[in-house]
């Protein structure tokens, strides 16, 4: 196993840190989280499933220096005979949990038995040590997947972790049950009674029909939802014909309140004849924005949408980018995005595959010099963004086209309302398009750019 290394924003990348397990041995799952509020302090945890073919399954985590990659401790391995399927790590060192020092740790996992299990983990001294091992079920279903995210705001400032995980009714199934909980009242506290997200509704074409799900908690302790309260959003692949997957999803805006989980409502990400799967939820708390993207296997596309953390129109996310993959060499690509916090913009990676079935592992960033838009780079030879920024009267749009295009801007808000628009047919150069802003009130928003085929987009900040 290969650790990549970026000290530019992602311009090159070096190898950071290599696993050998030996043989006969295999890594079934793998995840890995950066965190740290000082340079003191900051460290990478790599968290992994292992399995010694024909002894056991071992799910172990380690911290690493961030400097040079070398390993510093294992602090965390839990060997088991039967398998263990997935782990996932997180962090809250943002926004530190109550009682965490300097921050928290929570690791997620699923255990195969007689009665399979999720067992969490949580550190509250930096990934020092882990402790607080709590089982959040015990089932004669099969526990496969799992997802985990921290979430923490205003009025809940303490902080919580947050799972979901698969239950499939046997070992062959590719579909089934999508359950949720989430540590209570603090970080290291036991988890609440498990919930079937897919069963809240009723629907008889959601139930049972779910897999893979990506788990997202609003994190900003500065601030609450319009209920005063803290929003969780869980999303999944759901088989509707063996032709069609949609990604659809649930969410909650009364989450730490609510003991009786009775508030979840269905949302909707893709919802077509198209076959679209492997749905990943994240935050950005610059902005209070959910982040998805997900794989159109149809199109062969990897979309890029958003939407403001208030749920009034739960359906209504704003599209970024319908496709910011730059090739359609894609089979399973699990798309990631995550935001960079030094730019409050995203990065975004996932698998292709090269000729002799290869994997190829692909970044790319808003805030590359190619941006993830190259995949319509026909017209456009660079997207420099807006200046100044932030901004008082009006801003500018800089960008370097290599051929007559029609140019479009479209401002939206935190709400996802289109607030304002510039439309203009700019010849090949370089071009500065001027948007005035004066008639906004101040606050964070949301630029999306178009220029024939390309599409991209930015943020821009007002102030007065």
């Amino acid at each position: 196993m290969i650790t990549m290394k970026s000290i530019d924003n992602g311009v090159t990348w070096t190898v950071f840190s290599t696993y050998d397990f030996g043989t006969p041995a295999q890594q079934t799952s793998v995840d890995i989280v950066a965190a740290g509020t000082t340079a003191a302090d900051f460290k990478i945890f790599i968290s992994g499933v292992r399995h010694n073919i024909g002894v056991n399954y071992v799910a172990w985590v380690d911290r690493l220096d961030p400097n040079t990659g070398m390993y510093e401790d294992e602090i965390l391995s839990e060997s088991w005979t039967g398998q263990i399927m997935d782990i996932k790590i997180a962090s809250d060192y943002l926004y530190p949990a109550q009682g965490a020092s300097p921050y928290s740790l929570g690791v997620l996992f699923s255990k195969r038995s007689t009665y399979d299990s999720i067992i969490f983990y949580s550190s509250g001294d930096g990934g020092m040590s882990v402790g607080n091992r709590y089982a959040l079920t015990a089932t004669g279903l099969y526990c496969n997947k799992v997802a985990l995210s921290f979430g923490t705001c205003s009025n809940w400032f303490n902080g919580r972790y947050f799972a979901a995980w698969e239950e499939f009714e046997n070992s062959v199934t590719k579909y089934g049950h999508i359950y949720t909980s989430h540590s209570n009242p603090s970080f290291n506290s036991h988890f609440t009674n498990k919930l079937s997200l897919d069963s809240v509704s009723g629907d008889i074409n959601v139930i049972n029909y779910c897999r893979t799900p990506s788990i997202a908690t609003m994190f900003n302790n500065a601030l609450d939802n319009a209920n005063t309260d803290l929003t969780e959003i869980v999303l999944f692949d759901r088989q509707y014909t063996s032709y069609d997957l949609d990604v659809l999803g649930y969410y909650n805006e009364f989450v730490p309140s609510s003991t009786e989980n009775n508030n979840w409502l269905p949302l909707l990400i893709e919802n077509t004849s198209d076959y679209s799967i492997e749905g990943e939820i994240n935050f950005d708390p610059a902005y209070n924005n959910f982040l998805v993207t997900y794989f159109d296997s149809t199109l062969m596309n990897l979309p890029y949408i958003v939407h403001h953390l208030d749920m009034t129109l739960p359906n209504d996310w704003i599209t970024i980018n319908p496709g910011y993959n730059d090739n359609s060499n894609l089979v399973n690509p699990f798309p990631k995005v995550e935001i960079n916090p030094v730019y409050n913009q995203a990065a975004n990676v996932w698998a292709g595959e090269r000729p002799g079935l290869i994997g190829e592992a692909t970044y790319d960033a808003e805030y590359l010099p190619t941006g993830i838009g190259e995949v319509h780079q026909l017209g456009l030879s660079n997207l420099e963004g807006a200046f100044p920024n932030p901004c008082n009267i009006f801003t500018k749009i800089r960008f370097n086209l290599n051929r007559t295009e029609t140019v479009n801007v479209k401002v939206f808000n935190v709400f996802g309302q289109n607030v304002a628009e510039e439309n203009q047919t700019c010849g090949s150069g370089k071009t500065d398009m001027t948007l005035d802003v004066s008639s906004l009130p101040c606050g964070n928003y949301i630029y999306r750019f178009t220029a024939g085929d390309f599409i991209s987009s930015g943020s821009i900040a007002v102030m007065r």
